[in-house]
């Protein structure tokens, strides 16, 4: 459960085609191709979370799926 309050939106058809598509993306670890705007739907939908590895020299932020984000590929809606 988040500290932050949920914006969560009802996903149009295009969106949820372009989240899944998103969520692919992670699982193939290639989100750094992912606009900021879509990875604040999938944040605010909670099908993803931000991972933030220890700061060290060659270490970068990633996102993860969340179950959420696992349930939403699987074919189950949020």
């Amino acid at each position: 459960m988040s500290a932050f309050p949920n914006n969560r939106q009802p996903l149009s058809e295009q969106r949820r085609l372009d989240a899944l598509h998103d969520l692919e993306l992670i699982v193939r670890g290639e989100e750094a191709s992912i606009t900021w705007r879509r990875v604040c739907v999938l944040l605010d939908n909670e099908l993803a979370e931000i991972n933030h590895p220890v700061i060290a020299q060659g270490t970068s932020w990633g996102l993860n799926l969340t179950q959420g984000g696992f349930r939403f590929i699987d074919g189950q809606t949020t």
